[in-house]
């Protein structure tokens, strides 16, 4: 077999069998069906979370803190705990004025988170006496439609 006049020079090698030729591997490149698909216009959804920079997934639970060289909470109760054993120390400005007679910046820090908690007590009561109200409000609808809907009108009801 001659190998050239095949159209390609290959090596041909002496065989038990005869003559051999090492054929080139085959590269065959076939046409797609269809044309690769084009990129799809952004949702108006993701289109405004782009412009005001908003991002979805999940928030990371830890991060690295660079002085301490460790991973810290991002929230949550244990990141409280990390910040009140970090801030052992507070840079006090010139013209500072403690809120009490007497106080210094960590009494006053001390003050605010126990503002902030009274605060979040007032607005629990609050939210739980609205609740109570809009329940016996439900429950009073809830009786009349149940003695409209029937076809006695209630009448048998007691």
């Amino acid at each position: 077999i001659n190998a050239e006049y095949m159209g390609f020079a290959c090596e041909t090698m002496e065989c038990e069998f005869g003559k051999m030729v090492r054929l080139p591997n085959a590269k065959m490149i076939f046409p797609r069906e269809k044309p690769l698909p084009q990129p799809k216009p952004p949702t108006r959804w993701e289109a405004f979370a782009k412009r005001k920079g908003i991002k979805t997934g999940k928030k990371m639970r830890r991060k690295f803190d660079e002085d301490t060289q460790e991973w810290v909470a991002t929230y949550g109760k244990k990141r409280r705990l990390e910040e009140r054993r970090k801030d052992w120390v507070k840079s006090v400005p010139d013209g500072y004025k403690p809120k009490a007679p007497g106080g210094d910046p960590f009494l006053d820090a001390a003050m605010e988170r126990s503002e902030r908690i009274s605060k979040q007590k007032r607005q629990e009561i609050g939210n739980k006496r609205r609740r109570e109200r809009v329940q016996a409000r439900v429950g009073a609808i809830q009786d009349t439609m149940s003695k409209v809907t029937t076809a006695s009108y209630g009448k048998f009801d007691r």
